[in-house]
């Protein structure tokens, strides 16, 4: 087994006890952890925060196992028998400790509710292919990939200037700085005035076609009644010449 990092977990496990001393639970928690050859293993912890075991994630063969030691006889009884270096010799004295069971949690109370178990993240993750990119609206530019990550590549950065109106339109859609328009402040999106980015969108036309062209028909429509009164009005005038001859 490669090694394969786990990040710090928040806690360990916890048994749970009622007021009356009595146990009334007893969790693990286990997390995936992948190796430098993107094979998975499941690393179990016991209710002390101890390491149970480590067993192969497809096929649950055990991969390595806790540490083992023996049980201690609680409660654990010290004494003393009054012989000591200084001068001071002090009585004979017996002390007893009671620490509960040993693997339980008797001798403590706590309230009696469900335990939740700690989060446990690993940092490791499988090889996985590029699939796209995606772009936010802060300008941040995200790569996906086929495991599911997604790992930020890049940002957008926009510009502005102390006049826009004064940019010069060249071909291509695009504009280039002037004297009147200032220079550029390139920034972030969303600082200094630079705005913000609308994406997954297409900026539409800002003609209306239905209204320009009625527009345009009653437009033809008087030039053509203006020659009209044109061609009456020179009529009229041929005949009055003519009359006066």
């Amino acid at each position: 087994m490669k090694p394969a990092k786990l990040s710090e977990r928040t806690g360990p496990p916890q048994k749970v006890s009622s007021a009356d001393g009595t146990t009334t639970g007893n969790s693990t928690a286990s997390t995936v952890a992948v190796d430098s050859d993107s094979a998975s293993y499941k690393v179990t912890f016991d209710s002390s925060g101890n390491l149970e075991g480590v067993t192969n994630a497809s096929t649950g063969a055990a991969v390595g196992n806790g540490y083992s030691g023996s049980a201690v006889s609680l409660p654990v009884t010290l004494s003393y028998t009054g012989t000591s270096a200084t001068s001071v010799v002090p009585a004979g004295q017996s002390i007893d400790l009671s620490l509960g069971d040993f693997g339980s949690s008797s001798g403590l109370t706590t309230a009696a509710a469900n335990s939740t178990t700690p989060t446990i993240v690993s940092d490791s993750a499988t090889s996985a292919t590029y699939e796209g990119i995606s772009m936010q609206s802060d300008g941040s530019i995200m790569a996906t990939f086929s495991n599911g990550d997604t790992q930020l590549v890049g940002k957008i950065a926009l510009a502005s200037f102390a006049n826009a109106n004064g940019l010069m339109a060249v071909d291509g859609q695009a504009y280039v700085a002037t004297s009147d328009s200032g220079s550029a402040k390139v920034g972030v999106v969303g600082n200094n005035g630079t705005g913000t980015l609308e994406t997954s969108s297409t900026e539409s036309s800002t003609t209306d076609l239905t209204s320009d062209l009625s527009s345009l028909i009653v437009t033809q429509e008087a030039y053509t009644a203006n020659t009209k009164v044109v061609t009456t009005a020179d009529s009229l005038l041929q005949a009055t010449i003519s009359m006066i001859r």
